[in-house]
Parts: C-alpha cells; sequence; structure tokens
C-alpha cells in the first residue's frame, strides 16, 4: 500500500499579512502532480460560497509538496480479510530532515494499494483487493509508535485505538498505538510518565 502526503509547511502570519503568500523557503518545491484519486468534490459550508475549495492538492493556495510512503507488503487470497496493523513505515529521509524543528501541515492524505513491478508501482484494482477501511496515524518527533498486546476493550491503553478503528479491534494479536516520548540526556528518548 502506498501512501501519497502532500504537505506544506504551517505558516504563522500576522493579521495584518493575511493576504500575503507565505515563505515557504527557498527547498519547497510544489508539486504539479495530479491527485492519485481524481478531483475530490467538497460540498459547500452551510451560508457558505460553492467552489472556493481546490479539487487538486496542485492547486492549493501557495503550492503543496507531496511525496510517497510504502508499508510493508501484505499477500492475500481471493476473499481473505486482512486484519492486521502494519508496522510502523518511516516517511522519506529528505522530509524528516527538512521539517525537522518545525511544523509541516498535511492538507491531504491519498491511499493507493499497489504492486511493485521491475517497472514501477501498478495499481491494484478494486475487483481484485477492495479496501473497505484503514486506519493510520502521523507521529513527530516527539511521539513514537509502540507494539502492544492489550488485555481487551477494558484496556486502559484501548480507548484512542478503539475510537480510531471505529470500535472494531482483533484484540487476538498486538496493536500499534503512539505515546509521547521525552528526550533523555544523551539524546536517547524514552516513554513520557
Amino acid at each position: 500500500m502506498t501512501h501519497n502526503l502532500p504537505a506544506a509547511m504551517l505558516a504563522l502570519a500576522p493579521l495584518v499579512a493575511v493576504m500575503a503568500a507565505p515563505d515557504f523557503g527557498p527547498r519547497f518545491a510544489p508539486t504539479h502532480k495530479d491527485n492519485m484519486n481524481g478531483a475530490y468534490p467538497f460540498s459547500a459550508t452551510p451560508g457558505g460560497t460553492p467552489g472556493k475549495m481546490p479539487k487538486r492538492f496542485s492547486d492549493y493556495p501557495h503550492g503543496v509538496e507531496s511525496f510517497d510512503v510504502h508499508t510493508s507488503e501484505m499477500s492475500t487470497l481471493y476473499s481473505q480479510v486482512w486484519w492486521k496493523p502494519h508496522p510502523p513505515a518511516a516517511l522519506p529521509k529528505e522530509i524528516v530532515a527538512k521539517y525537522n524543528g518545525s511544523r509541516m501541515a498535511v492538507v491531504g492524505w491519498e491511499i493507493d494499494q499497489v504492486q511493485r513491478t521491475a517497472d514501477g508501482d501498478v495499481s491494484v484494482p478494486i475487483s481484485a483487493s477492495y479496501n473497505h477501511h484503514y486506519v493510520s496515524q502521523l507521529v513527530g518527533a516527539g511521539a513514537r509508535l509502540r507494539q502492544v498486546k492489550l488485555d481487551g476493550p477494558h484496556d486502559p491503553r484501548a480507548k484512542e485505538l478503539m475510537h480510531a478503528s471505529h470500535g472494531h479491534v482483533n484484540w487476538e494479536q498486538p496493536q500499534w498505538i503512539a505515546e509521547d516520548v521525552v528526550e533523555a540526556a544523551g539524546g536517547e528518548g524514552r516513554e513520557a510518565a
């Protein structure tokens, strides 16, 4: 599975400069790629003006960057259900380095199931593999994902996981949970108290 994450740095500007374009710095290169899954129609906010939200990420005001992330491989046979969380997938090193110590606003998130081939990624048709639900978490430098075996829905760590997964969790297998970390002496992260 690949995640296409258009991203733009979050710019904080004084109120008097609301109309000014944010300065994302010299390393910002807006994408000109089309959306992975076509145009996104948005319904109008009640009382709002229809058509103000762009339907393509490349039309986002002041531009966005995009990058791909591949998860671990999954393999199923016809009619099988995949009910196992993937281990964490790292963001590209150049994106992590570029935004280290600053903010990054994720303005879109597209998912595609692909077969990795010698000629590049090939999308898997929905008729071959239907993705009804998926859950994903994005954590920054102050957090980590940890694999744990929960004791069931009454486990104190289960509340957030159950909310993120629509209340459906396979308690028989390990799950990944996000937790805050603090910087210890010597640069090692440890679990926050």
